[in-house]
């Protein structure tokens, strides 16, 4: 599997995600062995074609990693130590901190008491873990077949992307709904202004994280998605509320929410 993420200014980290086996048998140097497996992802080869390195290419692995038992004797396991397959979900930090929750509510009734933590005293969170994450398990190994047939698998990320996977300016504005403007999009408009709105939300998302404001349910507001290049490329989502009057001698409140955190873009 090979993917890339647009930095702005001009640059992209590309990774690379190869069979163990594969790695086994190569024989030429690493920074070789990366452009040949990147020529068979026609996708991502056609957008750093004529590129440059900016800096020497990491080589880190195995990942996939697999415990056979969550819980045991006086321990659990939690996020990554428990179970990872592959970060391209981008899922990862959101899952680790749904398992730390699950855990903690095992362990606040286990340790209710003087007896032994024992793993039957731990198997609730065992049982929660499948409850809460078996689709997501399914979902990885669905992907990781389809990344050994790079042709098919462009292809499913291109749908992904067109369903809002990808990193982008995000939000949720009045009755136009979800909108969801990708970087290149807002670096061609330069501002993007979605309809007037007296409720929703609107943020920045990547593959990992989410930032999001959530303005007074009270006041209109005007949302924007824009990109700037004076001299340090940037991105932002603002918006602008009507004039509010305060008379003399008086005050007012506006309030303003803002989500900083794991890409869960269901909780916001």
């Amino acid at each position: 599997m090979s993917a890339s993420t647009h930095w702005g200014g001009g640059r992209t980290n590309v990774a690379l995600v190869v069979d163990a086996a594969r790695v086994r048998q190569a024989t030429e140097r690493p920074e070789d062995f990366v452009w040949t497996e990147l020529a068979r992802f026609p996708a991502v080869a056609a957008r750093i074609e004529g590129a440059a390195l900016t800096r020497d290419w990491l080589v880190t692995g195995p990942f996939d990693a697999r415990a056979r038992r969550s819980v045991a004797d006086g321990c659990l396991l939690v996020g990554d130590a428990a179970d990872f397959f592959d970060p391209f979900t981008g899922e990862g930090i959101g899952a680790a901190l749904t398992g730390a929750t699950l855990a903690a509510r095992t362990l606040d009734e286990a340790l209710a008491s003087r007896d032994a933590i024992t793993a039957a005293r731990l198997a609730g969170y065992r049982t929660a873990r499948r409850r809460q994450f078996a689709g997501k398990w399914v979902v990885e190994r669905l992907i990781g077949h389809a990344m050994r047939y790079p042709q098919f698998f462009d292809r499913c990320i291109g749908r992904i992307e067109r369903r809002g996977m990808a990193a982008t300016l995000i939000g949720v504005t009045g009755e136009e709904g979800l909108q969801e403007v990708k970087y290149a999009n807002a670096e061609k408009e330069k501002q993007i202004k979605p309809g007037k709105s007296s409720d929703g939300w609107l943020g920045i998302t990547d593959k990992y994280w989410a930032v999001a404001l959530v303005p007074s349910e009270k006041q209109p507001f005007q949302p924007r998605f824009a990109f700037f290049d004076d001299n340090r490329s940037r991105y932002q989502s603002d918006f602008l509320t009507d004039p509010i009057a305060v008379a003399p001698g008086q005050s007012t409140t506006v309030e303003t929410r803002v989500f900083a955190g794991a890409k869960e873009v269901g909780k916001i």
